[in-house]
């Protein structure tokens, strides 16, 4: 078992809809008992890259936002 202080990152593999929103409800959770919820936008995006994974980040990466 991996010791992950907040969350694992999101599993890449399969099903990447229902992946993501069994992640996405885990995150959100995490913001919630955190309380990060409460900070800005933009703690709580880098707190969603922080634990989201590498592949993801890599992803991410990949976004223009205009």
């Amino acid at each position: 078992m991996n010791d992950y202080r907040g969350l694992a990152p999101m599993d890449m593999s399969g099903n990447l809809h229902e992946r993501w929103k069994f992640w996405k409800q885990k995150f959100n959770t995490y913001l919630k008992a955190t309380e990060i919820c409460k900070k800005s936008e933009e703690t709580q995006c880098a707190q969603l890259l922080q634990y989201i994974g590498d592949e993801a980040i890599h992803i991410y990466n990949t976004f223009k936002f205009e």
